[in-house]
């Protein structure tokens, strides 16, 4: 009987691994690894989180955007020399170049130089240390520092004195390598090697790069022969295209200086990033760097953020647009440019079924006819009965409906005036999907549909008894004229038919029984939703605003005296959840008929069904059940606290948690107590399909009662002692041993022969043999540990399976509904 009490535990372990689950979100990561500590710093995670909760509002776009250290990233193409491309005359051979001399002209002088009667195409011949070439037949030759024209003119003057009709063409085959120190703030310091063509961005892709601790704006070159410095500022090179064209040689040095001051310039500029700054330039410059200002930019709303060395934090300024260029930056300046708003708000929509669908600058005064001119604007087969205008209206900037009858409107009855950013929708009759309206209103007849159109929004066209419609805040107006409405929804798929109600205003008296449904008819069940309209607009109620079909009949009136609605709720993976008006003999598959069946991947043997007429009982029961269990571990903890402290040590640390876990309990009780979460019936459900429910699962239903269709899982839940807690995906006609194995199996803590199944449907099983048991969608296995003190905990045990199974319904609704 133990096992009953590691059930709840357990039962509480899982909503806790089902919970955490849910809170983990992947929206905003944190700074990325390779992250400078010049980015962390211009980076706020909380402010990033911020921006993606409210989407369109940049709180601060350096800040709350992830930039980097502007120019670095060309460093990341990889380490490459300058290749063999076609050097110009001017070019001068150094140390290790290698080049290809020919030879034509005269054959018999030629065989004197070579030796053989045939031509060579060309000899290889390396430039030594000291800058020579050796050419046979001809001798050495100083190249190093000359051009391919001053070889060939040596060449010719030494075989000129020999020779007659020799001619000579020196080219480079091959540059040559030689080592130069980078050292400063580079990946890799020390010796590199370069050819005579590398340039600076060569050097330095070669030693790794520079560190982002490291200036681009002051790298230090020193030619080793002359001991003269140059200042390079790759800015230059990055932003404007020029690269300083130094010729390197052997023992030439570079040194990469610490970074100077940087500034963040983020969204309001083309290039957002951080940029290096030197001490006399200012914002102007820094702007420039960053490719300018977009056009979209508030030159009202200009901001600087700065550390503040006496109030040690970042300290916000507002600064005049005027002032902007000649402003110098400081260390860690944050620069943002909040952005104009990007939509304009002056026009007015024409769409649906017109010849040129398009947008109108909206002009004070402007009427329907200064957009909709003739019927000549409007495409054939229109539905002339009714169109509508979307306007945005009030602080809480709601979309009101109002309905236009374009037959009135041609006929020039009517000519409703404009508002900025209101939509004119015309609609198509041949294909024009409509909802019927009816009852205590002023204006029935056929209203177009939309999609996603729910109760809320179709109250916008309905004016009721004082000709206007309701609007959706919580007055005394609203109350007053709503306190007795209901709407009662016939669904699109019946296919019975209603006799028309008379329209009356709210002065007329309650509707006749002329107006009910027909004495034939009674008998028959019209799946029909009901919903106060008190609840939908006072309360505000989320389940009171239902979806609306195409082809509902909805139909506005008042309660009678003392007149009460019988009702049934059916909610979930439903195709038309709702509440829908009860009718004596009414079984579960009826139920689920007016919700127009189940959708695709509803879970019907997970069905959870609430009757509030054992609610009570449930709930008194639970409260008894918590007494007992609290009288019951008081008296064990009483107990344990006479036997040996150090060997029970243990067991008196299990007890005092049970006392913890009594309090979350009975705080769960009491709010489910609240939230009316008690009453729930377990139906054994074997199978998916409504049509195929046999007598004992097909239940008669009684008013009040509310039917959950929870989504068909894809996983099988292992918890308790096993090697990890966790959801296996689902295979069908797989054993409990299965899912167990997938988890790593028991713990030597583990209780196997006591072992539970917590089916979808909230009824629990002993899981007899692992390897027999075939398990389905939504189970969880619970495997409880053994304890080393025998303790009776019988009672205890029934108590907390009871309540257990109290809190998993109300966590099953509460999450699912």
């Amino acid at each position: 009987m133990v096992r009953k009490k590691y059930l709840f535990i357990y039962l509480f372990l899982l909503l806790q691994f089902f919970i955490n689950s849910v809170s983990i979100s992947a929206q905003t990561q944190s700074l990325q690894e390779n992250s400078s500590a010049i980015e962390k710093i211009f980076y706020n995670e909380d402010s990033a989180n911020e921006s993606q909760k409210l989407p369109g509002k940049q709180l601060n776009p350096a800040y709350s955007m992830q930039l980097k250290q502007f120019g670095y990233d060309i460093f990341d193409r990889g380490i490459f020399l300058s290749g063999n491309s076609k050097i110009s005359k001017d070019y001068r051979f150094n140390t290790g170049d290698r080049i290809d001399v020919f030879f034509w002209g005269d054959s018999i002088d030629l065989i004197a130089i070579t030796g053989n009667e045939f031509l060579k195409s060309s000899n290889e011949l390396a430039v030594d240390k000291e800058g020579n070439i050796f050419i046979p037949g001809v001798g050495l030759i100083h190249a190093k520092g000359k051009t391919s024209s001053g070889i060939e003119n040596d060449i010719t003057r030494i075989l000129g004195a020999k020779l007659d009709k020799i001619n000579t063409k020196v080219t480079l085959a091959d540059s040559g390598s030689f080592p130069i120190m980078i050292t400063g703030q580079v990946k890799y310091k020390g010796n590199v090697y370069l050819n005579s063509r590398s340039n600076i961005i060569d050097a330095l892709s070669l030693a790794g790069g520079v560190l982002k601790t490291g200036s681009l704006r002051e790298i230090i070159y020193i030619n080793r022969k002359n001991n003269s410095k140059l200042t390079l500022d790759l800015y230059d090179t990055l932003l404007n295209g020029n690269l300083k064209n130094i010729k390197f040689d052997e023992g030439d040095i570079i040194f990469i200086k610490p970074i100077g001051k940087v500034a963040a310039l983020g969204e309001g500029v083309k290039v957002p990033g951080i940029y290096e700054f030197r001490n006399n330039e200012t914002l102007k410059q820094l702007i420039n760097y960053g490719g300018g200002l977009l056009p979209s930019i508030n030159p009202k709303n200009v901001q600087i953020q700065s550390f503040d060395n006496i109030k040690n934090q970042r300290q916000l300024k507002d600064i005049q647009y005027s002032n902007l260029w000649n402003l110098k930056p400081n260390d860690g300046d944050i620069i943002t440019f909040n952005n104009i708003y990007n939509s304009p708000e002056n026009l007015v929509y024409l769409e649906g079924n017109v010849k040129h669908p398009c947008s109108f600058q909206y002009k004070n005064g402007m009427k329907l006819t200064d957009v909709l001119k003739n019927k000549d604007d409007m495409l054939v087969q229109t539905f002339a009965d009714q169109a509508v205008i979307e306007r945005i209206s009030g602080i809480d900037r709601k979309i009101l409906y109002i309905p236009v009858s374009l037959s009135d409107f041609f006929n020039g009855d009517i000519n409703p005036e404009l508002q900025p950013l209101d939509k004119i929708k015309i609609y198509p009759s041949t294909t024009a999907e409509t909802v019927e309206i009816s009852g205590y209103i002023t204006n029935p007849g056929l209203i177009p549909y939309q999609e996603g159109l729910t109760l809320k929004k179709l109250l916008g066209h309905v004016r009721f008894g004082n000709s206007s419609c309701i609007e959706f805040v919580s007055n005394k107006n609203n109350e007053i004229r709503t306190k007795n409405l209901v709407a009662e929804i016939i669904t699109s798929n019946s296919d019975l038919q209603i006799n028309t109600i008379i329209t009356e205003t709210s002065e007329e008296k309650d509707l006749d029984s002329e107006n009910q449904v027909q004495p034939e008819e009674a008998g028959k069940h019209i799946p029909t939703k009901i919903v106060y309209l008190y609840d939908l607009v006072v309360k505000n109620d989320a389940k009171a605003d239902v979806s609306v079909k195409s082809g509902d009949k909805i139909i506005f009136r008042n309660l009678q005296a003392n007149e009460t609605v019988e009702t049934v709720g059916v909610f979930g993976y439903v195709n038309s959840p709702g509440v829908f008006k009860y009718s004596k003999g009414m079984k579960l598959k009826d139920a689920i008929k007016n919700a127009n069946g189940l959708e695709e991947n509803a879970y019907l043997k997970g069905l959870v069904l609430l009757r509030p007429s054992i609610a009570e009982n449930q709930r008194k029961n639970t409260e008894d059940s918590l007494v007992k269990i609290q009288e019951e571990i008081a008296l064990k903890v009483n107990m344990i606290q006479s036997l040996n402290n150090k060997s029970n040590e243990e067991v008196k640390g299990f007890m005092d948690s049970q006392k913890d876990l009594l309090e979350i309990v009975k705080e769960k009780a009491q709010k489910d107590y609240a939230q009316k979460n008690y009453g729930r019936l377990t139906i054994e459900i074997n199978t998916n399909n409504p049509e195929e429910l046999d007598d004992l699962s097909n239940v008669e239903l009684k008013p009040g009662d509310e039917i959950y269709i929870p989504y068909r899982s894809e996983y099988v839940a292992v918890m308790g002692e096993v090697l990890n807690n966790t959801a296996v995906s689902y295979i069908p006609r797989m054993p409990a041993r299965y899912y167990i194995n997938k988890v790593g199996g028991f713990t030597e803590q583990s209780k196997k022969r006591k072992a539970y199944i917590v089916k979808a449907n909230g009824s629990v099983k002993k899981l007899k043999n692992p390897d027999k048991v075939i398990l389905e969608p939504g189970d969880t296995v619970f495997v409880p540990k053994k304890i080393g003190v025998p303790i009776n905990w019988l009672e205890i045990a029934k108590s907390f399976a009871q309540i257990a199974g109290n809190v998993l319904s109300s966590v099953y609704i509460l999450t699912k509904i």
